[in-house]
């Protein structure tokens, strides 16, 4: 008799707790397919089913389909955030900020992994807008004025 003990987690797109292959508890690595929704996760770096489904997400979610896309939206991330570290520190717009960095980090996580985000240029793109945004954030929290903070080259 075998008492082989079944991995279970719940998938982050339909919330559908389905069995894990390849559990390897060391380093918690799994591979994942939803038997309800099909979602597949994994921890491969280059996995063609996790891009292809990054880039269905990204569709999806920010009307992104190619890279030139991806970089327009970058763009607009990094004019938002910019816009943000200039605004007025008050109670109600930190309520509106949080707000709209929610979706701005909503936003860079849909446009990592995705098939358009290979290459140097646009790793560093995408980095920037992390690194303003972590500033940003981080200045909310300690209640220091945003634009005091930040570098203007990011």
């Amino acid at each position: 008799m075998c008492n082989q003990t079944v991995h279970k987690e719940t998938c982050s797109y339909c919330n559908h707790v389905s069995p894990v292959k390849d559990y390897i508890e060391a380093n918690n690595t799994y591979i994942l397919d939803c038997e309800q929704c099909g979602w597949h996760y994994c921890n491969e770096p280059n996995c063609s089913q996790c891009e292809a489904q990054a880039d269905k997400i990204a569709l999806r979610e920010l009307g992104v389909f190619c890279r030139e896309e991806a970089f327009l939206k970058i763009a607009q991330l990094k004019l938002e955030l910019s816009r943000i570290s200039r605004g007025s520190p008050s109670v109600f717009s930190n309520l509106f900020v949080r707000k709209k960095l929610e979706r701005i980090f909503m936003d860079y996580i849909h446009l990592t992994g995705t098939s358009f985000s290979k290459g140097a240029f646009y790793q560093i793109m995408l980095e920037s807008v992390y690194l303003r945004y972590l500033n940003i954030s981080a200045s909310l929290r300690s209640g220091v004025r945003v634009s005091a903070q930040l570098p203007a080259s990011l």
